[in-house]
């Protein structure tokens, strides 16, 4: 696997697209040969006394064209998922450079911008708090958030710790957590991140390489900025 951007991630795509059709037209090729070579075999081998009726060969064609149609649909079928992946390929490369939000823990710290990410709370809660822990792991800010109505909430950290101190940029692990009924209840944190490139696997897969966090499907992104 390797890391390819703009125009050589969809030229990449497009070229492995071109070689897997000729292989499925070369195969479906082969396939009339061989049934077409077993028929005329049998033609100039059968029993002069007793001949193959019409039907047993009208029904070896009707079986053959069945056979074919679905080889044909399989080819279509596998163009469109190549075609598919293809696109999704190129979609993948305008976002390199671009801020996008995923599902993790880690966000990065940086000079400009702080800390962004959300909250997902399923429900209403009076009482919302946000942790922020260094890469070692010490507790360096909380953020009370109060009430807050059930849906994504939206979050921003400018780097200060709790004894208004400005922190070196770098990776930083949040943690959300809600009261509901009484319970506290942990929740899922997306954090906002910069695609430095993308990733076009073997096998068409495409994934993000997200700056501070690492790799992630593209299927992953919650929102794009």
């Amino acid at each position: 696997m390797s890391d390819i951007t703009g125009v050589q991630a969809s030229n990449a795509v497009l070229d492995r697209l071109s070689v897997n059709k000729q292989d499925e037209v070369n195969e479906n090729q082969k396939n009339k040969t061989d049934f077409l070579t077993l028929m005329i075999a049998q033609l100039e081998n059968q029993n002069p006394l007793e001949p193959q009726e019409n039907g047993d060969f009208l029904s070896q064609l009707a079986q053959f064209n069945t056979v074919e149609g679905v080889n044909d649909l399989n080819v279509s079928m596998s163009s469109m998922a190549e075609s598919f992946r293809s696109s999704q390929a190129l979609q993948a490369t305008a976002l390199v450079g671009r801020s996008v939000q995923i599902p993790t823990e880690y966000g990065e710290l940086t000079m400009n911008e702080g800390m962004k990410g959300s909250i997902e709370l399923p429900f209403t809660s009076t009482n919302v708090e946000l942790d922020i822990f260094s890469e070692s792991g010490e507790l360096v800010r909380s953020l009370p958030m109060g009430f807050q109505s059930s849906g994504d909430v939206s979050f921003s950290w400018d780097g200060f710790n709790n004894n208004s101190q400005a922190l070196p940029v770098g990776n930083y692990r949040v943690e959300a957590r809600a009261m509901n009924n009484g319970e506290t209840v942990q929740l899922s944190t997306f954090m906002n991140a910069n695609v430095d490139s993308v990733t076009v696997g073997q096998g068409g897969g495409v994934r993000l390489n997200i700056a501070g966090v690492g790799a992630v499907s593209l299927d992953a992104v919650k929102q794009i900025n």
